[in-house]
């Protein structure tokens, strides 16, 4: 799911001194501490002194990579040695995604006007329950924890060719870096991702949040699906650009969905009476089962777009959004047609697999999976022992135990009357 993100937040439990160098004016940093208390706020205590009082202290930070800086002055008294004491609350509203990088520096004056300013620094917003590991994937640095080395290459290497394939749809040659943190379950990740409906949060709709602004997506569980399908919001981002309007979350989602390795896509057919009209899905919402349809059909609607048109097609459109163009002006450029004709033109499309029952889920699980081989092989072996009996009763009849001319097959053994019952 891919979210936008507010402008700051706290992090793990790190305090540790540096010194600034002294830019004139007699002011000098002897003590800069700064530390992270996830998912609370981010403090910063500061040092100074000066042949001359210090009557004011600036804090300025940012999200590594904003272009606006935010400030903050420090209650102080005047005097030769100061020590100013600022902390940023990022609980509740003020939420910011674990993983970004807050950068800083400091502004200070002294009684007959001098400035001193600190040289820019950076600390890392993390989660400091846990200890975190890294791996490179391209241009995706993911975090975790806890996980053996070996499950985590495997995963690499599926994470790898799928952000290939992503990269190859959008045209990225040299995408810009971005940022996983993976958490192992629900509880662990609780506190980590942005505030949602108790009901949403009780039923696990969400199993990540993307945060284009930040360059980083928010996880749960090491897994090939869910790392593509955050990569693939953030690549997204990158390729329509900073002059795009806001993606509609059907386009944004759809895509996600499409590109996650062994996704299926639904017919538009067997969609057409679900769901919300594509013109009421510019945002997520609604209860986990209609939350459910939303993907489904958004998912089925860009599947559609790439296979029908082709590829080139779907670039033609992202080119056309990259230039600031609605919606339905890039979709009439690229593709002849805008949001409504699009619809019209999908729910028409007969194409298999067809969608599920409504609130089924549309994946299995490790007993749907193996009841289903089990079934599959039975079947297999009846019809085959079937096949054998009919082919010696043809070829050798007096040699079939209990033989008789007139007898036909049992109604269990007539693959035309047996009921071949669909399991889950």
């Amino acid at each position: 799911m891919a979210v936008i993100a507010a402008l700051l937040v706290t992090a793990t439990l790190w305090s540790w001194p540096s010194a600034a160098a002294a830019m004139g004016g007699g002011i000098e940093v002897v003590e800069d501490d700064r530390q992270v208390d996830f998912p609370r706020e981010l403090s910063f205590t500061m040092t100074a002194q000066s042949s001359e009082d210090i009557v004011e202290v600036r804090l300025l930070y940012r999200i590594a990579g904003n272009q606006v800086w935010s400030y903050a002055y420090a209650d102080l008294i005047p005097a030769k040695r100061v020590t100013s004491k600022l902390n940023l609350i990022f609980a509740g509203s003020g939420y910011l995604p674990p993983g970004v990088d807050v950068e800083y520096y400091y502004v200070i004056t002294d009684a007959l006007g001098n400035n001193h300013t600190t040289e820019v620094q950076s600390v890392e917003y993390l989660d400091g329950r846990f200890r975190w590991e890294r791996t490179q994937v391209g241009s995706l640095t993911l975090l975790y924890h806890g996980l053996s080395q070996s499950s985590v290459a495997a995963v690499s290497r599926q994470v790898e060719e799928a952000l290939s394939h992503i990269r190859g749809i959008l045209q990225l040659e040299n995408p810009e870096p971005i940022r996983g943190i993976i958490y192992n379950s629900n509880s662990e990740a609780r506190s980590a991702l942005p505030l949602q409906s108790q009901t949403i949060t009780d039923a696990q709709v969400f199993g990540g949040f993307a945060f284009s602004p930040n360059s980083i997506f928010v996880g749960i569980g090491f897994q090939t699906r869910l790392i593509s399908h955050e990569s693939a919001h953030l690549l997204m981002d990158q390729a329509v650009g900073p002059n795009a309007l806001p993606l509609p979350s059907w386009l944004d989602e759809g895509f996600a969905s499409y590109v996650e390795p062994g996704s299926r896509a639904f017919s538009g057919q067997s969609l057409n009476d679900r769901g919300l009209p594509l013109r009421s899905m510019a945002r997520i919402s609604g209860t986990p089962q209609t939350i459910g349809a939303f993907y489904q059909k958004a998912e089925s609607v860009v599947a559609y777009m790439i296979e029908e048109f082709g590829v080139d097609t779907f670039q033609r459109l992202l080119g056309g959004l990259a230039q600031g163009r609605t919606m339905d002006q890039a979709l009439t450029q690229a593709y002849g047609f805008d949001v409504s004709g699009l619809e019209g033109r999908w729910s028409t499309d007969d194409g298999s697999p067809t969608a599920p029952a409504p609130g089924r889920r549309t994946y299995g699980t490790p007993w749907a999976s193996f009841s289903s081989v089990v079934i599959g092989g039975l079947a297999l072996v009846v019809v085959a022992a079937w096949m054998l009996r009919f082919v010696m009763r043809k070829l050798r009849p007096e040699y079939s135990p209990g033989y008789d001319p007139e007898e036909g097959l049992q109604p269990w053994e007539d693959p035309d009357l047996m009921d071949w019952e669909e399991k889950d």
